[in-house]
């Protein structure tokens, strides 16, 4: 679990300085303000409350690994996209709205993982690690904007994220596959 929270999946460190390259997009300061204000809290707000409902009738890693992969693919969408004012808007908080989704499908995960013992303390840092990828994530996106460009850090982070979520799938129904052997092998054996 501590792999999964401290994985790119889910998160965007471009989404930590949209004001610095909205620019680009022809944006003006208003329209800055708006999206990166209000706009992209209220929006995340309904990825989290969408995610959280859809976490409570699904599978939770799956869920995660979903909503991980939407956030990749608004990032991959903003680099391939025109850069002109209403791509900027629709994209940003549309990634935001996925970004939301993520943070609530990963404490759902983490929720359906910890158990009743110590659990205030496991969950706050499993949670507190989720901040390590944002972290990193954020650093190595500025890093690659200012080396390359915009387009090539929202592509860089995308193709991270993707590669973490089919390395954590392949994991997963690994995992899974050996405890249903394990349960297989005890109902057998009774």
């Amino acid at each position: 679990m501590a792999a999964l929270a401290v994985s790119p999946i889910g998160i965007s460190g471009v989404d930590d300085f949209w004001s610095a390259v909205a620019r680009e997009w022809g944006v003006s300061a208003g329209t800055i303000v708006l999206v990166t204000g209000f706009g992209r809290a209220a929006i995340a707000g309904a990825g989290c409350l969408l995610a959280g409902w859809w976490a409570d009738r699904a599978d939770r890693r799956v869920v995660y690994l979903a909503t991980g992969a939407f956030v990749a693919a608004a990032g991959v969408t903003l680099a391939l996209t025109p850069h002109v004012p209403g791509v900027f808007v629709v994209g940003t908080l549309t990634q935001k709205f996925c970004i939301g989704m993520a943070d609530a499908a990963l404490s759902a995960l983490i929720l359906s993982v910890i158990g009743r013992s110590a659990a205030a303390t496991k969950y706050t840092v499993l949670a507190a690690l989720s901040n390590i990828g944002e972290l990193y994530m954020t650093v190595t996106s500025g890093w690659i904007h200012d080396r390359w460009s915009t387009e090539m850090m929202l592509i860089a982070e995308s193709v991270s994220a993707l590669v973490c979520i089919v390395v954590a799938a392949a994991l997963l129904k690994r995992f899974s596959e050996t405890a249903q052997s394990q349960k297989s092998q005890l109902v057998v054996g009774k």
